[in-house]
């Protein structure tokens, strides 16, 4: 995609068909500066989705696009990534299980195709 492009389209053009209004995209750069993940933050925006980032100390310009962010403080990148990685174990894990309530709650109300 990025050859038949360009490199700083290649997350918004993933995203163009998928994205619904409440959806929620994430960002995740160090420097905050990303084009391809600027491009794809704007993209959401644009399709009434929030949009998180999860950026390096400082945020850089994507700190300014999305709707809230987190800065990952550390004294070189690879730190600002581990922060990264570990929250979005911490996000997946809190997502898993409001999945899980949510598909329970519809099975036991008879909402949805829980129940027959």
């Amino acid at each position: 995609m990025g050859n038949d492009t360009h490199f700083k389209h290649i997350f918004a053009e993933q995203l163009a068909n998928l994205l619904e209004p409440g959806d929620v995209v994430i960002g995740i750069s160090t420097s905050g500066n990303s084009p391809n993940v600027i491009n794809a933050v704007k993209l959401a925006r644009q399709h009434l989705a929030a949009t998180i980032g999860l950026l390096g100390a400082n945020g850089g310009q994507l700190k300014h696009v999305v709707d809230a962010y987190v800065l990952a403080p550390g004294q070189n990148i690879e730190q600002e990534e581990d922060a990264h990685l570990i929250l979005a174990h911490v996000i997946t894990r809190h997502m898993r299980e409001v999945v899980r309530s949510h598909g329970l709650a519809l099975a036991t109300t008879g909402v949805g195709g829980g129940c027959g």
